[in-house]
């Protein structure tokens, strides 16, 4: 599980570092170090074997939200957002892991990471698509397209959780 704490660390710093830059950059620098905060925090409760993660992760995105009200770009916005999902994934993935006697434990990390990895990539790609193709839709067309991008995601989900 070394391997897993490592990657929750980078999450971690991949989720304030993008956060903190794109505050900067929107010329609000000191609501940056918030996202700085909340990790430090997260990283903290993790190493105390704390169950605060949903915590962590709900003041994560409320902050990242808020940080899209002060005109911070959303591809830095996506970027922290992603590593935040990330970072809550494999925190869970940590208590689970700490509760239970894993007989095959690099084989179990090995496949949760590589489902992990095809997750970001896709949250990434359909994420930078969203900000970068603009076309006028009725409410209803989004509605419709919302629902299937759900339905999909419950689905590849449900494939995650049946390896």
């Amino acid at each position: 599980m070394k391997s897993i704490q490592r990657f929750f660390i980078a999450s971690l710093a991949m989720g304030a570092l993008p956060a903190l830059l794109g505050c900067t950059l929107a010329g609000h620098w000191q609501f940056g170090f918030v996202f700085v905060v909340l990790s430090g925090g997260w990283w903290l409760q993790q190493r105390r074997r704390m169950a605060w993660h949903s915590v962590f992760f709900l003041a994560y995105m409320g902050a990242l939200a808020f940080a899209g009200t002060l005109s911070v770009g959303a591809g830095w916005l996506l970027a922290a957002a992603v590593a935040v999902l990330v970072s809550w994934d494999l925190n869970l993935l940590l208590q689970q892991a700490g509760a239970a006697n894993l007989v095959n434990e690099a084989l179990l990390v090995r496949a949760h990471l590589r489902a992990l990895g095809r997750v970001v990539v896709l949250s990434l790609l359909l994420g930078a698509a969203v900000l970068l193709i603009r076309i006028q839709l009725s409410f209803w067309i989004a509605f419709l397209l919302a629902l299937v991008v759900i339905l999909a995601l419950n689905s590849m989900m449900r494939q995650v959780v049946d390896e």
